[in-house]
């Protein structure tokens, strides 16, 4: 593979077809955390396929797991296992999760989802690897709404009073979480000058420059007394035309229209697209995603915002024609969530 801006067009193409098959949540937070883990797997991390468990493998954690569908792509497109997986994504008996789950993937970490455990444990890890004298590094990439949760705090304190320069945190500052916008749920800033006070080496970067967040990824291995961490201005739903920098983009499935966007026919040089819809593009998984099916009426959720208060919203559902993803009955948890295995509009 020639550099991370390519893997970063493989995990997008990925990520659009996964969502949409199984109209599952989370695109915002895939696509704001997309480059950060194309550089990182393509330009960083010391891994091998080959061998998963080594002893002095780098080791990363993503820490809000709903995002686990670019890491699934990530960890496919390095060879960790067959891309073919990447269509079981959700269904029953299938080979990936919802979730990141480190029990069935070959080169996840962590098994995450529920949050504010990621550097924690990360952390712990780090830890273990100093004690065990193994020169190893430990990224742990989290999601800005993590900042709201004290176990996040507790291990920055920890790293710091034990001096794990081997601690590499990454911050995915896309401003929104889950039910608004950060500075109005709980605001974080001045987020770096917090972490410095903690005794931690602070860096500020634009989280979509791939050159940027390769030259800081170099330096912060480069530590020797303390840990870093990288906070990444980024943009939630990034690319998304109706859906940029907006909530709902933490919620509403790529649409089949923003699939075939996403898989357009291919520009010079580029041999990395999918097929969609039967028309030969490439070699990718979704070659045999039905784009234009016949419309179906079925449930999709209405997210209401209440003027009382950022935090007061109303969860709702309305019938819609849209394409048919297996077979839902009303009254199920897919009536408030579809795609969902959770019955909720998750973290």
């Amino acid at each position: 593979m020639a550099n991370s801006k390519e893997l970063a067009t493989k995990i997008k193409k990925d990520v659009f077809c996964m969502l949409n098959k199984a109209q599952a949540s989370h695109i915002g937070g895939c696509l704001s955390s997309l480059d950060i883990v194309s550089v990182l797997y393509e330009e960083i991390l010391r891994i091998k396929p080959n061998k998963p468990k080594a002893a002095n493998r780098d080791r990363f954690i993503l820490s809000p797991g709903h995002n686990g569908p670019t890491v699934f792509s990530a960890l496919a497109n390095k060879g960790f296992f067959p891309k073919s997986w990447l269509q079981t994504f959700t269904e029953n008996r299938g080979k990936i999760s919802v979730h990141i789950d480190n029990h069935t993937v070959p080169g996840a970490e962590l098994s995450t989802g529920s949050l504010g455990h990621g550097l924690s444990v990360g952390v712990g890890m780090a830890m273990s690897l100093k004690h065990r004298k193994i020169k190893a590094n430990v990224f742990v990439l989290l999601s800005d709404g993590e900042m709201n949760t004290g176990s996040t705090w507790e291990a920055v304190m920890f790293a710091s009073h034990h001096k794990l320069n081997n601690t590499i945190a990454i911050v995915d500052k896309n401003k929104i979480q889950s039910f608004g916008r950060t500075k109005d749920i709980v605001n974080l800033d001045p987020l770096g000058e917090k972490w410095e006070s903690f005794g931690w080496k602070v860096y500020e970067i634009d989280g979509h420059n791939h050159k940027r967040l390769k030259e800081t990824f170099l330096k912060a291995k480069k530590s020797k007394t303390r840990p870093v961490v990288i906070i990444c201005n980024t943009i939630k739903g990034k690319g998304l035309k109706d859906r940029e920098n907006k909530l709902i983009s933490h919620y509403r499935p790529p649409t089949d229209e923003e699939v075939n966007a996403v898989h357009s026919p291919p520009q010079q040089g580029d041999s990395n697209l999918g097929w969609v819809g039967g028309h030969q593009w490439g070699q990718s998984w979704c070659d045999r995603l039905p784009v234009a099916r016949p419309p179906a009426r079925r449930p999709q959720v209405v997210l209401v915002l209440n003027p009382k208060g950022p935090q007061s919203h109303i969860f709702a559902t309305k019938w819609v024609a849209i394409p048919p993803i297996g077979t839902r009955r009303p009254g199920s948890c897919a009536e408030f969530w579809p795609g969902s295995r959770r019955g909720g509009p998750g973290p």
